[in-house]
């Protein structure tokens, strides 16, 4: 559990949703409980949003819920639950100046518990909801429960692939090339595509460019397998 109550646009401008992507968590979610005023995140449009946007699209496994802020009690406060708190200042130009890093245990709970107790009384502006079919390597399987698809492919041709190479995936997995995926889910990827083919009645787009790349080089992508 992160927490976080200073300003969206200033954490941004510091370039902490970068240092959240650079930590490469992908083995486990953490919920993040953030500050937003609303007028100060519309003073920043368009970049607020884009940002925004950001957020959710590359930090798959942080669970942003957004609570409405409409004074700052405990501004500018980072706290991660039974690890460290930050309390920094900003200057007048939005930059973090300077930083004070907590560490001691029972500072750190009882920082975690204030933040948490003034949050949760904010208005909730967003909050996360679990995807139908959604896994965890980023396949949404609910989308193939119909029986009639049109496909455009620009590089994806994996409804033709063999079984060897799903074999081949599942050793490669094994070897941990693909730490996030697993052999059920490239399973998963094959009956679904098996179910397709016999049940389903499909019409392809291809462009003719990625036609030619294939026969010539006999290579295309699994969504990030190559």
């Amino acid at each position: 559990m992160l927490v976080m109550t200073g300003q969206f646009h200033v954490l941004d401008q510091n370039g902490i949703w970068q240092l959240l992507e650079e930590c490469h968590n992908d083995r486990w979610s953490c919920d993040v409980h953030l500050g937003l005023k609303m007028d100060v995140f519309a003073d920043h449009m368009p970049q607020a949003a884009r940002s925004l946007y950001q957020c959710l699209d590359h930090l798959l496994t942080y669970n942003f819920t957004m609570h409405e802020i409409d004074h700052e009690s405990y501004r500018n406060i980072i706290v991660l639950k039974d690890a460290f708190a930050y309390l920094y200042y900003v200057d007048g130009d939005d930059y973090i100046d300077m930083c004070l890093t907590i560490t001691d245990p029972a500072q750190v709970r009882e920082i975690y518990k204030k933040c948490c107790a003034y949050m949760m009384v904010q208005p909730v502006l967003m909050e996360p909801r679990q995807s139908l079919g959604m896994e965890k390597f980023g396949y949404r399987d609910i989308f193939f429960t119909s029986n009639n698809y049109l496909f455009f492919l620009t590089n994806d041709l994996e409804f033709l692939l063999p079984d060897e190479v799903y074999t081949s995936l599942c050793q490669l997995i094994d070897e941990g090339k693909y730490p996030n995926a697993t052999k059920e889910w490239g399973r998963r990827i094959q009956y679904i595509w098996y179910r397709i083919i016999e049940q389903g009645r499909m019409k392809i787009i291809m462009p003719k460019n990625s036609i030619i790349r294939y026969l010539e080089t006999g290579c295309f992508y699994l969504t990030d397998m190559n």
